[in-house]
């Protein structure tokens, strides 16, 4: 990628990031749109996850036998929107974070595996898995070209065949708090996994 591709590159990133990263972290949201405040208090606080959840990356020579000689990585979220009650007021953030295919620097790298489990430290209502063959690694240009989609059995996650390796991307998304807020948040999570 020549120096005028990555140059624009940092200018859309900035400006995306600009205009969607709106830090609304502790600015109450408005509840008057709820039938009753009933909804709120069937919320327990204390169950209430205020940070956005971690992916956890399981691998190594035990993981189908007996559990044994594990390794965890840990991906943490990139670009990510979240929203928790307080016990007041709903308190909602986003969180801008570069594509997948441009964060090698960022994200977990895991060598020689062609089988992982995965597993969140809040598990989501769903999550769709991309991946990308390793050529495509620093060319955000085609994040919506070139990759495939994988179907997830028992969070495992079996490597395809491939020399180099892959870029993979999971969007995880966790639905409603008892119906006072349309989503409680979203997350996009990347690692690599190399051969």
């Amino acid at each position: 990628m020549g120096l005028i591709n990555k140059l624009n590159m940092v200018i859309i990133v900035i400006l995306v990031c600009s205009c969607n990263n709106k830090n609304t972290h502790n600015i109450p949201t408005d509840l008057s749109r709820l039938d009753t405040n009933e909804h709120v208090s069937e919320i327990d606080i204390n169950k209430q996850i205020t940070e956005i959840p971690e992916l956890l990356i399981h691998y190594g020579p035990g993981l189908e036998v007996d559990g044994s000689n594990i390794k965890i990585e840990t991906a943490k979220a990139g670009t990510a929107s979240w929203s928790y009650y307080n016990g007041e007021n709903i308190m909602s953030w986003e969180q801008c974070g570069l594509h997948t295919l441009d964060s090698s620097d960022y994200i977990p790298i895991i060598e020689g595996q062609n089988k992982i489990k995965i597993s969140f430290t809040y598990e989501p209502d769903s999550y769709t898995v991309r991946y990308w063959p390793m050529k495509y690694l620093g060319d955000a240009y085609t994040f919506e070209m070139n990759f495939e989609t994988m179907d997830v059995i028992d969070n495992i996650i079996i490597i395809p065949d491939e020399e180099l390796g892959y870029v993979f991307e999971f969007s995880a998304v966790w639905e409603a708090i008892n119906g006072i807020s349309e989503l409680q948040g979203n997350a996009y999570y990347g690692f690599i996994i190399k051969q």
